[in-house]
């Protein structure tokens, strides 16, 4: 998502030569915009962070995170949290996935 509203201090060119490679989740900063990549792209913004949340899940059915007008606030973390929070998320979806999993096995018996 592209987030506007941001101070302007903070504004950074993109760079000369994009990156082949940003993870997803990563922060970024281009122009007077800042934006968060939902997934694993090329890009030329300044990265200035990254969020352990996953953004996008096409196979969800709400499959984004974040929706117009939802107002963000950044904010640091420690490494340690930072993995707790993944983790708890990977974990959420390995649930989620398994009781989907089980739902469809009862259905065929």
């Amino acid at each position: 998502p592209y987030l506007g509203g941001m101070n302007e201090k903070l504004a950074h060119a993109r760079l000369d030569k994009p990156r082949r490679q940003v993870p997803a989740g990563a922060v970024g900063i281009a122009g007077k915009q800042t934006g968060i990549y939902p997934t694993e792209s090329p890009g030329g913004w300044n990265i200035i962070g990254q969020t352990p949340l996953s953004l996008f899940d096409p196979q969800d059915a709400t499959p984004t995170l974040l929706k117009s007008s939802d107002r963000l606030s950044f904010y640091s973390i420690s490494p340690a949290e930072f993995e707790r929070i993944r983790d708890e998320v990977m974990l959420k979806n390995m649930i989620e996935i398994r009781s989907f999993c089980q739902k469809k096995q009862n259905e065929k018996q």
